[in-house]
């Protein structure tokens, strides 16, 4: 079964689990949690507070609840719904350290209250799962990387042709393997109605309006069109209204913020949490445009899960000078570009100028352009501007 297939955040989790008496994974709703830790690591004692019976049960007394779990390892999913849940686990895990008891999953973010975050601060490992990627697609194993070693990388697994095809699809578990187009419509429907209407909702407390949230959605989705990433430029409404329910969506994973480089100039954007996503709220539209927009939500989330199933902590930071055009990544201090454009080693065109300049302000030896090209061009001595594949990461 397709939702059952192996997820590169096992590893990193059975790691944790041998050091944290507390593990954390966190992602969006329906991005395969819970059949990672119940399903794929065996994690047997499953409790989902979800469920109405067990969800009083926790609220009435969260430390009998807790000592009633103690025995085994226990995964309480969706455990943000009961907040007093963490000083129960807390309190339990200063009286008895022992890694890997205690799984806690959601689709809300743990920091946001700072009763919580205290709570969990120097007990927890947290991971975040990623929508699926193209390797845990098509059943590949991850790719390992150490630093910049990637660089050294000669060949690639996947053509341009297969993220093309996989980016409208996006990796969530069901509508990453849905074919019938006007079925995975209705799937994303039914989600997004979900997702703004409950969840965020929740995320963002008193007077929350669902037609303001799904208004702000609207707007930032523009962008899309466009050609470019989601901002505050689209949202035509208080800015500091949006941005309350802006930080709502980032809670939720819905959104992941993007931040502009110390060196750069420019505001904070945002990717949406997955491309099929992305693909859905730009009303299934062609052309180059929206091409572009898919293929660096879907090559971003690439990159930025392959390093976290790695273990390694990427800032999501982009780069942009004053006149130049957006560099989408500042990887250490490399500038990479995405692009949608068939390019070659000695014919770069116009993409040539952005990069050089960032990598002149970042000092950095090298910059990369990534594009629908099924080749890998490395400048000699890693000096100078490179090209890979927009698959090169997966």
């Amino acid at each position: 079964m397709p939702h059952q297939r192996k997820r590169h955040l096992e590893q990193q989790i059975r790691k944790l689990s041998k050091f944290w008496p507390i593990i954390g994974v966190l992602g969006l709703r329906q991005v395969g949690k819970s059949t990672l830790l119940r399903d794929r690591l065996h994690i047997e004692n499953y409790l989902t507070l979800d469920d109405d019976d067990t969800r009083v049960e926790a609220e009435t007394s969260s430390k009998t609840f807790i000592a009633r779990n103690e025995l085994h390892p226990t995964v309480i999913d969706e455990v943000q719904k009961v907040p007093k849940l963490f000083d129960a686990i807390k309190s339990h895990v200063d009286k008895k350290k022992r890694p890997g008891q205690w799984y806690l999953s959601g689709s809300v973010s743990f920091s946001n209250k700072i009763g919580i975050r205290e709570s969990l601060t120097g007990r927890i490992g947290i991971m975040h799962l990623y929508p699926m990627t193209l390797s845990e697609l098509r059943s590949y194993d991850l790719k390992i990387i150490e630093k910049r070693d990637f660089i050294l990388w000669n060949s690639i697994r996947f053509k341009t042709e297969d993220i093309a095809q996989q980016m409208q699809l996006g990796g969530l578990p069901v509508p990453a393997f849905i074919r019938d187009e006007e079925m995975r419509i209705q799937y994303w429907k039914s989600w997004v109605d979900t997702t703004l209407l409950r969840d965020t909702q929740k995320a963002y407390g008193r007077n929350f309006n669902p037609d303001i949230c799904m208004s702000i959605v609207r707007m930032l989705s523009r962008a899309l069109l466009d050609g470019e990433y989601p901002s505050l430029d689209y949202v035509k409404k208080d800015k500091r209204i949006a941005k309350k329910y802006i930080q709502a969506l980032e809670s939720i994973f819905f959104l992941r913020r993007i931040s502009i480089h110390e060196y750069g100039t420019g505001k904070d954007y945002w990717i949406f949490g997955d491309s099929g996503l992305a693909y859905y709220l730009s009303n299934q539209t062609r052309g180059s445009n929206i091409t572009l927009s898919l293929a660096r939500h879907f090559i971003l989330n690439e990159i930025f899960s392959l390093y976290e199933y790695n273990g390694q902590n990427l800032p999501h930071l982009y780069f942009k000078s004053q006149r130049g055009s957006i560099i989408d990544l500042v990887l250490g201090n490399m500038p990479i570009k995405i692009i949608n454009e068939t390019v070659s080693p000695t014919k770069i065109g116009w993409h040539e100028r952005p990069i050089l300049g960032a990598m002149k302000k970042l000092n950095s030896p090298i910059g990369l352009i990534v594009a629908p090209v099924d080749y890998i061009h490395l400048p000699p001595k890693n000096k100078g501007i490179g090209i890979v594949p927009w698959s090169f990461w997966s």
